[in-house]
């Protein structure tokens, strides 16, 4: 039976010192460990280590004799002054952020260890299983459980929250049930961020397998509500290539409005406008490199999501959520040709109807060229509302009009992770100096935005396995799940000779942490994330 080797995270607050928090890691080793290296990020500072030797370059070496060594850090993020665009922040009273990604590397001896790795928080506060978001401060805590998942619902003392908890609960968990794509996850952790004073960046932010921030003036009776967007990602478990990535966004954008309108949140008239909006018609869904804003997968994505969708209805009793149930189950990458397949099966079976061809034609048109849907009713509408474009009491004045004269110049700005995912959300600017004013929770609230992002994840963290003299060398992912090989995405090599590796040799022209390219192969320290390389010498 393998012994376990166990890394335990513990975050904590410093009190009353904003844009810094405290990490300590510590590893349980077992006795055929022969030898332990970690990497702390970039954005970290080690202050304390018992049974670590540093070298001063963000690695730490285990001294082979103690079992259970530690590590303290002090780990730095925004602060969440006004005006700075964020998406994590530290503000000296509470915090919201990500446990640091700490990569671990060591050599063993005999059979491989069980590699798990926890987060945990001291004091108060409230982590999601695998770290990638964690709250820190004092809060209230609401519980929904739906079945076999239990809703978390954090509610900091500084929040101002629009909606009722249990409103909040309810919807997540109505959504839960009626959303027919695959099983959920047991938990998920969604936190209600006070809007003052921080400048978030996005208005809500899915992070990791099961937990999301959303800004606490988000509200339920919106299309596209964060709420609901920002679960829906909890639900999505496939992987996607460059021609499919808009799916992502444009399924929680769509399947979010949808199941408010079933639920009654929102009227027909923003329903129907948001899956018809004109919003980057011309724009290629699966060309992202040719997107001149982030808004694309939000916009004409979510309206093709929406067109399909009722396009499956109208040829059998299945929808879209069932392609997306496939999709999650399948061990491969959802690419066109996948999505395709996928959407044949679910009307394929039911008619024989010839018009069946004619929607994957049009699919690939609109997903591969310029070409986008005419106007439809989408799924549970069954007439056109009369003028869809106003909404609410200001009749005459259209929504992107109201927002506009509300709340004056965009400050905010899209955040894009390393995937190309965007999270929705704009922060605006009223005629008062210390007012900031959100306007998450609507989709297209505005005619233009600058497109420009920054980068709210880091690189993708790899697991590699090699044989050397008798000594097998793994590389652990910073988080759980995260499974990608030297070879490529489909290959993980644990305890067994890589194909074309040689021992413990690094690649030169890789980066040994993140495995992107460097400029030169003297190159001591990867711009992409600030890894220092070793080099044989």
């Amino acid at each position: 039976m393998a012994e376990q080797m166990s890394q335990q995270l513990t975050l904590d607050r410093i009190e009353n010192r904003a844009g810094v928090f405290r990490a300590e890691i510590r590893f349980d080793i077992p006795s055929n460990l022969r030898g332990l290296t970690i990497g702390c990020p970039p954005q970290t500072t080690v202050t304390e280590a018992d049974g670590f030797r540093t070298d001063g370059r963000q690695q730490l070496r285990w001294n082979g004799n103690q079992t259970s060594p530690t590590a303290t850090m002090r780990v730095e993020v925004a602060d969440g002054r006004a005006g700075f665009v964020s998406a994590h922040v530290d503000t000296g009273a509470w915090a919201i952020v990500e446990a640091p990604s700490v990569l671990s590397r060591w050599r063993f001896v005999g059979e491989q260890p069980d590699y798990q790795r926890s987060v945990t928080v001291s004091g108060d506060g409230v982590s999601s299983s695998d770290g990638a978001l964690v709250y820190l401060g004092p809060h209230e805590e609401h519980r929904h459980t739906d079945g076999e998942q239990l809703l978390r619902l954090v509610v900091p003392e500084s929040a101002e929250l629009q909606e009722n908890p249990r409103d909040i609960l309810d919807a997540m968990a109505t959504v839960g049930s009626a959303l027919r794509v695959g099983e959920a996850d047991r938990e998920v952790v969604a936190i209600a961020a006070p809007t003052r004073p921080v400048n978030w960046g996005p208005g809500g932010l899915q992070a990791g397998a099961n937990g999301f921030w959303v800004r606490d003036t988000a509200r339920l009776d919106s299309p596209n509500t964060t709420w609901l967007h920002e679960y829906v990602h909890t639900r999505q478990n496939f992987e996607t290539t460059s021609q499919t990535r808009w799916l992502v966004e444009a399924t929680a954008v769509y399947l979010a409005t949808y199941h408010s309108f079933v639920r009654g949140d929102i009227g027909e008239r923003p329903y129907y406008a948001l899956v018809n909006g004109d919003r980057c018609a011309d724009a290629v869904l699966g060309q992202p490199h040719s997107w001149s804003t982030p808004y694309v997968p939000y916009s004409k994505g979510a309206k093709v999501a929406a067109w399909l969708d009722t396009k499956i209805r109208a040829h059998s009793t299945r929808s879209l959520e069932d392609v997306l149930w496939a999709a999650n189950l399948a061990d491969s990458t959802l690419d066109l040709e996948s999505l395709e397949r996928l959407t044949a099966s679910a009307i394929g079976g039911q008619t024989a109807d010839p018009e069946v061809d004619s929607v994957l034609s049009r699919l690939h048109d609109f997903v591969m060229t310029r070409e986008t849907p005419a106007e439809f009713l989408p799924a549970e509408l069954e007439q056109t509302p009369s003028d869809p474009t106003r909404i609410g009491a200001h009749e005459g004045v259209t929504l992107s009009d109201a927002l506009a004269e509300a709340f004056g110049d965009v400050l905010g700005t899209e955040i894009v992770d390393g995937s190309g995912k965007v999270d929705e959300g704009m922060v605006f600017r009223s005629d008062s100096a210390d007012s900031v004013i959100s306007a998450s929770d609507i989709f297209d609230a505005v005619d233009s935005i600058d497109a420009g992002g920054i980068s709210v994840i880091g690189p993708d963290d790899r697991i590699v396995s090699d044989v050397g003299d008798g000594e097998n060398v793994v590389s652990s992912p910073a988080r759980d799940g995260d499974t990608t090989s030297d070879e490529g995405p489909d290959m993980i090599f644990t305890g067994e000779q890589s194909p074309g590796s040689g021992g413990d040799h690094a690649d030169d022209t890789l980066c040994t942490r993140c495995r992107q390219p460097l400029p030169a192969a003297e190159t001591r320290v990867c711009p992409n994330c600030g890894w220092v390389q070793e080099r044989d010498q």
